[in-house]
């Protein structure tokens, strides 16, 4: 009996799992008329975790997400009416601090869970697509001035349903990013709700 108990908790003490939902992204820059004038981007997220046990409650959870960021906006400068909207492809690398405490004291059941940490997006790629008001679109890719990678903050929570072994999870988190996307006085930078 010692033998199972100790081979299930170090089994329990490591998950891989997966992850997909809606996500909502936007970008905001330190000039407040033009992110009055702002729009979001609708989307998914899908990554892969790993997370592991480190305290009864406390886990590290190391992420691959793919996220697509941006948004749309009118730039300075332009004539009025035209809009350009940003699409940016990030393969992130999150690293978070998870706490899900056990509310039935056997480990299954519901958990609420918080979460908080940092993650480097790698720029996968990027489009560019300028809208005038007869609605003619004009398609560029990525500038060189964009960075290739963009450092974020994230915080998170929601309810964990633990199962024998299997747990499913339905979460909310918010990523800001701490360094601006293009090296510009309006200091752009992306935000990700998923």
């Amino acid at each position: 009996t010692s033998e199972t108990g100790g081979s299930t908790a170090a089994r329990d003490r490591t998950v891989v799992g997966g992850q997909v939902g809606y996500a909502r992204s936007w970008i905001s820059t330190n000039n407040d008329s033009l992110n009055a004038l702002s729009e979001d981007r609708q989307g998914a997220s899908v990554g892969l975790f790993l997370r592991t046990r480190v305290f009864k409650a406390v886990s590290l959870q190391p992420e691959i997400d793919l996220t697509i960021k941006g948004g749309t906006f009118p730039l300075p400068g332009t004539p009025a009416g035209y809009k350009t909207n940003l699409e940016f492809g990030y393969l992130e690398v999150p690293l978070l601090v998870r706490f899900a405490p056990s509310l039935s004291g056997r480990g299954r059941g519901f958990r609420p869970v918080v979460f908080e940490g940092a993650s480097a997006g790698f720029d996968l790629g990027c489009t560019v697509a300028t809208t005038n008001p007869v609605d003619s679109i004009a398609l560029t890719g990525c500038e060189e001035t964009f960075s290739s990678v963009e450092w974020s903050w994230l915080v998170g929570g929601g309810i964990q349903w633990n199962l024998q072994g299997v747990s499913l999870g339905l979460e909310g988190r918010y990523m800001e990013a701490i360094t601006s996307f293009t090296d510009s006085p309006l200091e752009p930078k992306n935000h990700l709700f998923a």
